[in-house]
Formats: structure tokens, C-alpha cells, sequence
């Protein structure tokens, strides 16, 4: 009989072997590298099992790499290479090149005044020369090409080590694309600068809202002691974020903008062969240039235990870490394999059984592996009450000590390698997650090649190897931080008194967009998903509907049990799926439960929506029966315990106490309960008193009820349908009569007669929570593609009237937006709702100019083909991974559906005109009252010219959160 470590390795060698499965012509596994002759790195990895490419430019650099007088610069440039260059974004560059030179030069003056009067001085010719410059700018244009070529996920991030630009687009877009990215990095130019930089000083003000990133950025500047990963943020200081330098930025641009510094990547539905040659056509002319040194800083080790002391969280949170080794290093696999003994997604962890077992309430690690240097950090919070700090901190270390002895069995050890193997191959089955892969591998000087060999370097590292790396790293000389309750104080930004900058030429189209609509289009063939081909279903018993999609890339099975009651009918079972992941059963305790899971790597997990109870399932194809067997166990025989009630107390208490600090919550509470009244879930779900007066058995009952329901099963591998439903109805237990589910609902938004304003005060927050609530009419099927065009024209994306008139023009917020909420069914109430997160004291001008543009929309017909144009194209790029078909298609089925509707949503896409967006509008939202929810500093905020926006009732924080 073959021992449980033997069938471990058995299982190992299978995985290894053939999770990866080949196509016929091409692996989409693969990654064709090359570096061109000016010395840019290419990746090109081909998979036609979606319909759309995701691109992207990666530059080494990132906020490390900011001047120490002007951190934030890497960030700011960002930013402004969405503004155009000398030929895109502009209708005539000589002219405006006079003003942007003279800002350049106004604004190094500027960093060298310090006179608050000549300050404001420079400021205002700063604003005066910008709308002088504004004139001859085309505001967007970039997103707008993009957008008009179905482009979606625009975007880009700056983090310690790197800048990268990226979105997706269909597949026939290629040219375009390739034409747009290889531009937009020659001859940026540097406009709208003013505007731009009041958006990142609200993105500035949105992270000092964040207490947990303000207690990081604080555990990070004693532990990082000289390196700026410790020393500097990506954001930039407040006093530098007021004196930014053109120029220095120009400097960053011109170091580290160069080809042998930077990388393109495409990843989908691309042909390498054929568009290599356009590549290196379009990307070579790009300059090279030469490279700084790598950063040479040393960072002491710690003088034993340092520990530090604030007072910033409203409960107990520590922080300590560990000096470690930068990427590249020999002890890196080791050392992620330590981590993963200690802390892991089964919470099978020696860390995890300390929360398990109660002994802290919360605790975990995260690993940074960083280019330059290295970290193993962990974080715990102590039970809220008779549990100091220090006494989590020893528990932790604890656990740490017994990974260093060995503590923990060879099977254990096996089996979270195992997972750590399927976690790997499932980061790269979609085609997102490879670029996200192959931008971070650039970034640190790694192959493609390294990620394919990882799981067979992980399966060698050795019980000993662990051992060696923990004591050579975790010892005594580590770096703690503890934080009691507290309110620190937050420095806030005061609103500029500048004349907004609002270019005239918003519709206009620069000989650089002339020239791409001459760029020929492959043909586009619209992919839509298929019933009874990408998605087979059939119901395998009595309301048990099975739906089911094949796994093109992998082995890997994921299998959702969703039962079709939720939150809304039973407050319990968000509190019944936190218990039931800390559970075992009468057959197995908690840890033999998770081990036996582990060890063919599988994992059970449980979930709570608003509509529906979850059961998810993920492990290999190959051992799909005995996981069923699992579920099964657990079902019919879990068992109870009454100590981690507790458990659940502490959680809520815990969360209630962070949410009442975290303004993005409140704002959303008040903006809820004004919209659903006391069905808002943050007044629907169990107090803690009430949590506190249960006993695992009503949990239990709650679980078995939900289990009564009708069930939508959501499979995606590579089994057959006939397959995985026999392995269901064998192990499964069905109910012989489910109760038919009425989920999902359409919750309705209060009917509202005339315009009000729901205000909360909290003085502490640095940014304005801003919700618009508009009521619209009962939805028909015909609103539907018209919402879409609406939503795209008026109020998503970074080309949308919201977008530009609120961000761009105006710098009133870093996020705003809104859309037309329609229904679910037919028949039921749509609605309209924006957003607009903003510094204090701009909340008055915020709040009138976006409801005048809510209910007075802008009309610019010109841009009509373009909406068209990014409606039906994104379809492609938008098409969703195959793991989200089987949920997709039940939904449509639930609408009424029996093909995909998007279908008959193109049909209209192409004939509809502008009058229908004005009409939607008009017909839904226009001359309707609206009512405005506000958390905000009224000390900020002028609360009697609130009046002018409707009656203003004050309400509470303990009004809208229980």
C-alpha cells in the first residue's frame, strides 16, 4: 500500500507533467521573447481562447528612482503621458508650445520662492498662462482613440520599482494600437499640467483617508532606514506635491523613458509572426540611452528587537518583518515556501491556527520582494479584549520558532507545496494574468523561463532547505510596530482660487488621429458566447441546473454549488459562511479537514452574497470524485463549536469599529441607507449583539436551510458534462423538492418627490464622500442597449462628459463618475447614480457642477461614432474569461434570454443616432428631483448653502451602521 507522502509525489509528477495542456498549433504557455536592435524587450505570447489582446509598456524605475527634493515625479509623469505629444492631443503645437515653456519656466521659480505672497503670485500667472495654453489642447484624446478602437481597462500604475501602461483591445486593433503606443512615448508633452496636478493632490488626499496605508507607509520608514522604498512614497510629499518641477520631471522622462529600459508586452489574440515585423517597424526608431547604476544602499540589520509605538487605528493592529533578499535570490523559493507554512489560503498555516483556535483574532504574512531588497512581514491583531500587543506578538513568534525547529509533518509540508503549484498555474491561465506576469518578471530581471520551472524548483526544495532559510532570516533581530487606538492627524489641502482650465477644443481631431483613421482595420468579428457551445446546461435533477465550460488552458477545475437564497432573506448567513470556513466535521477535526484537502490539492471554501449561499470547490480534474466525497462530508456531517462564536464576535466588533474610521465606507452607508432604507445591508446584517446571543447550531440550521434551495451548479475543467454530473449526483446531497430561489432580487430605490441632501459629519475626513441618487422609470428591454450608450457617452470612462468636465477640466475630484442603473428584470425601477470623491472644501462646486451636468446634460453629437464604435468593439475586448461562462449564461437565462443578448444590443448599436442618448436622458433623468448623500468636515463645507441643493438632513453615523 503506497504511503500518503508517496501518493503526494505521485500527484506532484502528474501536475507538473500535464496541467499544461498543448494546442494543436501553439501553446499558449509560450512566450516568444526578443530584444530589438535599440535594445527594448519584447514579449508576445499568443492565446486565441479569447478575443482580445491586453497590452502593455513597462519602464523600469518606478518611485525609488524620484529625486529626493521631488518625490512624486515618477507618479505626476504618469499622469500627464496620457496628455498627448507634440502631434496628438493638440490642434496647434508651435503656438502652444510658447505658453507650456514659459509654465515650465514659472514653475521652477516656484519651487524656489517661498514667500507665500509671490507664491500666490506666480500661481496665478501659472493659471493664466495654462488657460492660455489650454486653447490649442484636445483634452483626452488619447483615452478617446483607444476607446473608439474598443479599447477597455485604460489605465496605468506607478509602484517602487516600476511604471506600466496598459489596456485591452480586440484582436483586429493590432495596427492601431501598436501606431498609438509606439507614439505616445515620443515627444510627450507636458499639458494641462495645472488641472492634472490638483487630480493628484486629491489622489494624495484619498490615501491619508486610508489608515492602513498610513500605518504601513509609517512601518516602512523604519524599516527601509536609508532606501526610499522606506524613505519616499510613490505619491510624493505634501511639500513637494506644491513645488513640482517640469523640468526634473523631463529629466525623469529623458533617463528612464529609453528602449533598453523598457518592454512591450502583448499577450490574447495576436499572431507573433505577423506582427513582429509592424513592431520593430513602429517601436525601433525609439532612443536608447544610458542607464543609472542600480541603487547602492545598504540597510543595517536590526539592533535586536526595535520596536516602535503609535497611536493610529481604532483597534489594536501590529506589524513586524524581517530583513530578507531582493528578487533573483537563491533563498527566494525558500523563503516563499516558509511563508506559506506559516500562513496559507486552506488556513492550514502555523500562524493560521492561532486565529483557528482563537489564540489572536487575527494574524497572517505577506512577502516583499522587492528589486533591490527583500522583506517577510506579518501582521496580527490581538483579541480585543485582555490580549496586549506584545502578548500577539509573542504568539506569532511562536509559530515562527516552530517552523525553524521542523515542527510540522512531511505530508503537510508536500501539501502546501502542491497548492502553492496549482495557485501558480492558475495565476497563468488567463491571458491578464500572464502580462501582469511578464511586466513584473521585466521589472526584475527574471525569464520567462523562471516561471515556467518554478513548480519543478519548488517540488525539490527540501524540509531542511526551509529549516536553514528561517533560521538564517527570522532571528532576533526583526522590526516591530504596535499601534493602540488613535487619531492621528491628517494634513489637508486647501482648495486653489485658479480659474479652471476648459479647453475649447474637446471635439476637435489632431493630424495624429486624422492619420490613424487611415490605419487599416483586420476584420472584426464580434465573439459572443454561445449557449449549448462555450456553455453546455441541462438540469440533473429537479431545479438543480448544471452549467458547464471547458478548461482550455489546464487542469484545474473550479466547481460553485450557488443556492438560491442569500443575506437578503436570511441576515445569518454571512455569519454562517465565515463559522463554516473554520469548521471540520465529525469524521475530521478543522486541521485533518484542511490537510486532507491539501494533500490532493483541493480547496472548499464558503460564501454569502445578497442573493445567494456559495459553496466554491477548486483542486485537479483528476480528483474531482474524492473532492465531491469531501463536500459531502462536510454537508452531511459538520460539526459545531460553540468557542468560535467568539470568533465572530470579534470579527464584527473589529469591523464595525474600522468601518466607522474609513470615510469610503460611511460614504457608502449613508448612500445605501438613502437608497434602501433599513434594507440596506449595513443595517440589515446581524449586530454583534445578536451574533453574540447565538450558538453554532443556529448557524448550522441556517447552512442546512440554504441548502433546501434551488441550485445553480458552475463548473469549468475539462471532465465531460455526463462526467461531472454523475460525480455530483453520487456525492452531492440534492434536495428531492428545492424550494424555488428568488434570487436575484431587484432591490428599489426609494421613490423621491423632491431634491434633498443626507449629510454626515466627521471632521476627521480629508475627502468628501459624494453619492447622486436620481429615480428613473420602470425598465423595458429596449432601454437597455440605450443605457449602455448612455453610460459610455455621459458618465464611464476616462473619455465620458463626467470624467472630463469634474477631473480633467475642472480638478475638482480624482474619482467621479455615474451611470443609469437598469434593473435586472424588466419591469422594475432603473436609477441613476454618480459619484464624486473630493477634497473638503471643493464639495460645494463639485456638487453644483455635477448636478447641472446630471440634469442639463452636455450635447456633443460628434462623438456619436465613437460611442458606436467603442460599444461594439469592446465586446471583444470585454469578452470575460472562460471560468465566468457558466454564471454569465445563468444569469441571461434568468433574464429571459436564450441567446446572447449583446446580439440584438449590436443591431442597435449601429443604427442608433445621438437623439437616442438625449432622449434616454431626458426621458429618465432630466426634471427629476434629486437627492445627494455628503460625509464630509463641516468645518469645510458651508452647510447653509447646502440648502440651495434641496433640504438637508443630518443624520448620523450610528443612523445608517449597526
Amino acid at each position: 500500500m503506497q504511503s500518503v507522502s508517496s501518493k503526494i509525489n505521485l500527484i506532484f509528477m502528474t501536475v507538473i507533467a500535464s496541467s499544461i495542456i498543448i494546442a494543436e498549433e501553439y501553446n499558449p504557455m509560450d512566450v516568444q521573447t526578443y530584444i530589438l536592435d535599440n535594445g527594448l524587450t519584447v514579449y508576445l505570447n499568443e492565446d486565441h481562447n479569447t478575443t482580445s489582446v491586453f497590452g502593455a509598456v513597462a519602464v523600469r524605475g518606478g518611485g525609488k528612482r524620484d529625486p529626493q527634493d521631488a518625490t512624486g515625479i515618477a507618479h505626476y509623469l504618469e499622469h500627464l503621458l496620457f496628455k498627448g505629444t507634440d502631434k496628438m492631443g493638440t490642434v496647434d503645437y508651435e503656438q502652444e508650445k510658447v505658453f507650456l515653456d514659459s509654465i515650465q519656466v514659472k514653475y521652477d521659480e516656484l519651487g524656489a520662492t517661498t514667500d507665500e505672497t509671490k507664491r500666490l503670485a506666480i500661481q496665478g500667472e501659472i493659471n493664466r498662462l495654462s488657460v492660455k495654453a489650454g486653447e490649442f489642447a484636445i483634452p483626452n484624446e488619447f483615452d478617446r482613440l483607444v476607446e473608439g478602437m474598443g479599447g477597455a481597462w485604460i489605465n496605468a500604475f506607478t509602484s517602487d520599482d516600476a511604471i506600466v501602461y496598459l489596456n485591452k483591445f480586440p484582436g483586429n486593433q493590432i495596427e492601431k494600437w501598436l501606431e498609438v503606443y509606439s507614439h505616445r512615448f515620443v515627444n510627450p508633452v507636458f499639458r494641462l499640467f495645472q488641472s492634472e496636478l490638483e487630480t493628484v493632490y486629491e489622489e494624495k488626499n484619498r490615501a491619508m483617508d486610508n489608515m492602513f496605508r498610513n500605518l504601513f507607509v509609517t512601518y516602512l520608514k523604519h524599516f527601509f532606514k536609508e532606501h526610499p522604498y522606506g524613505q519616499q512614497t510613490v505619491l510624493g510629499s505634501v511639500d513637494h506635491l506644491k513645488n513640482p518641477s517640469l523640468t526634473k520631471m523631463r529629466e525623469y522622462y529623458d533617463t528612464y523613458y529609453v528602449a533598453n529600459n523598457m518592454a512591450l508586452i502583448l499577450t490574447g489574440d495576436i499572431y507573433p509572426d505577423e506582427i513582429l515585423p509592424i513592431i520593430k517597424e513602429k517601436f525601433g526608431n525609439w532612443k536608447s540611452g544610458e542607464i543609472p547604476a542600480p541603487i547602492d544602499i545598504t540597510e543595517q540589520s536590526f539592533n535586536g528587537r526595535e520596536k516602535i509605538s503609535r497611536r493610529m487605528t481604532p483597534i489594536k493592529v501590529g506589524f513586524m518583518g524581517y530583513r530578507t533578499v531582493p528578487v533573483g535570490h537563491d533563498d527566494e523559493g525558500a523563503l516563499s515556501l516558509s511563508l506559506q507554512l506559516l500562513t496559507n489560503e486552506s488556513k492550514t498555516g502555523l500562524i493560521d491556527q492561532l486565529v483557528v483556535d482563537r489564540k489572536i483574532m487575527e494574524a497572517g504574512a505577506f512577502n516583499m520582494d522587492y528589486v533591490d531588497m527583500g522583506a517577510a512581514n506579518f501582521y496580527f491583531l490581538p483579541k480585543l479584549f485582555f490580549q496586549s500587543l506584545t502578548k500577539a506578538e509573542n504568539l506569532v513568534r511562536g509559530q515562527i520558532d516552530k517552523l525553524k525547529s521542523g515542527d510540522f509533518d512531511d505530508e503537510f509540508f508536500n501539501a502546501v507545496k502542491l497548492t502553492m503549484i496549482r495557485q501558480h498555474e492558475e495565476n497563468m491561465e488567463s491571458m491578464e494574468g500572464r502580462l501582469f506576469i511578464l511586466a513584473d518578471l521585466f521589472i526584475k530581471n527574471k525569464t520567462w523561463e523562471d516561471i515556467i520551472e518554478w513548480p519543478e524548483i519548488l517540488k525539490n526544495i527540501s524540509k531542511e532547505e526551509v529549516m536553514e532559510v528561517a533560521n538564517k532570516y527570522f532571528g532576533d533581530d526583526y522590526l516591530v510596530l504596535h499601534s493602540k487606538m488613535g487619531f492621528p492627524k491628517k494634513t489637508k489641502l486647501e482648495k486653489p482660487s485658479f480659474e479652471p482650465v476648459i479647453p475649447k477644443n474637446s471635439e476637435e481631431k489632431s493630424a495624429f488621429a486624422a492619420k490613424l483613421d487611415s490605419i487599416p482595420e483586420a476584420e472584426l468579428n464580434l465573439q459572443f458566447i454561445e449557449f449549448d457551445k462555450d456553455v453546455q446546461y441541462s438540469d440533473i435533477s429537479q431545479n438543480v441546473h448544471l452549467y458547464y465550460a471547458y478548461n482550455p488552458i489546464n487542469s484545474i477545475f473550479s466547481l460553485t454549488l450557488q443556492y438560491g437564497i442569500g443575506n437578503l432573506d436570511d441576515a445569518k448567513l454571512e455569519q454562517t459562511s465565515e463559522l463554516l470556513n473554520l469548521l471540520g466535521t465529525d469524521n475530521y477535526t478543522f486541521n485533518q479537514f484542511k490537510g486532507e484537502l491539501q494533500k490532493i490539492g483541493t480547496t472548499i471554501s464558503f460564501s454569502s452574497d445578497r442573493d445567494y449561499f456559495k459553496i466554491h470547490v477548486k483542486g485537479f480534474d483528476d480528483h474531482l470524485d474524492q473532492s465531491m466525497e469531501f463536500v459531502n462530508d462536510f454537508i452531511s456531517n459538520v460539526k459545531g463549536d460553540d468557542v468560535k462564536i467568539k470568533k465572530l464576535v470579534d470579527s464584527a466588533k473589529s469591523g464595525r469599529k474600522i468601518e466607522k474610521r474609513e470615510p469610503s465606507t460611511v460614504g457608502r452607508a449613508l448612500r445605501d441607507f438613502v437608497a434602501y432604507g433599513e434594507q440596506s445591508r449595513f443595517l440589515r446584517r446581524m449586530t454583534v449583539r445578536k451574533i453574540k446571543n447565538t450558538k453554532s447550531i443556529d448557524y448550522i440550521q441556517a447552512f442546512q436551510n440554504a441548502l433546501k434551495y434551488e441550485l445553480d451548479i458552475f463548473y469549468t475543467g475539462r471532465l465531460s458534462f455526463d462526467s461531472v454530473a454523475a460525480s455530483i449526483k453520487k456525492s452531492i446531497p440534492l434536495s428531492d423538492n428545492p424550494i424555488d430561489s428568488q434570487s436575484p432580487h431587484d432591490l428599489e430605490v426609494d421613490n423621491w418627490d423632491e431634491d434633498a441632501v443626507f449629510l454626515v459629519k466627521d471632521k476627521k475626513v480629508v475627502q468628501s464622500q459624494i453619492y447622486f441618487l436620481v429615480n428613473g422609470n420602470p425598465v423595458v428591454e429596449s432601454d437597455r442597449p440605450k443605457s449602455n450608450a448612455y453610460n459610455k457617452y455621459f458618465g464611464r470612462g476616462m473619455s465620458s462628459i463626467i470624467f472630463q468636465e469634474i477631473r480633467e477640466f475642472r480638478s475638482l475630484a480624482y474619482s467621479a463618475g455615474g451611470s443609469y442603473r437598469a434593473s435586472f428584470y424588466n419591469n422594475k425601477k432603473g436609477y441613476f447614480s454618480g459619484y464624486v470623491g473630493c477634497q473638503a472644501d471643493k464639495s460645494l462646486e463639485a456638487i453644483s457642477v455635477f448636478k447641472d451636468l446630471v440634469l442639463n446634460m452636455p450635447e456633443k453629437p460628434e462623438r456619436l461614432e465613437q460611442i458606436k464604435s467603442g460599444l461594439i468593439k469592446s465586446i471583444n475586448a470585454n469578452r470575460p474569461s472562460f471560468r465566468s461562462f457558466p454564471s454569465r449564461v445563468s444569469n441571461w437565462i434568468k433574464q429571459g434570454y436564450m441567446d446572447d443578448p449583446r446580439k440584438e444590443q449590436v443591431s442597435f448599436y449601429e443604427n442608433m443616432s445621438f437623439d437616442d442618448i438625449v432622449n434616454f436622458q431626458k426621458d429618465n433623468i432630466a426634471g427629476r428631483p434629486m437627492v445627494i448623500t455628503l460625509l464630509t468636515d463641516t468645518k469645510q463645507v458651508n452647510t447653509i448653502e447646502l440648502s440651495q441643493f434641496g433640504k438637508v438632513i443630518m443624520l448620523k453615523k450610528k443612523d445608517i451602521l449597526n
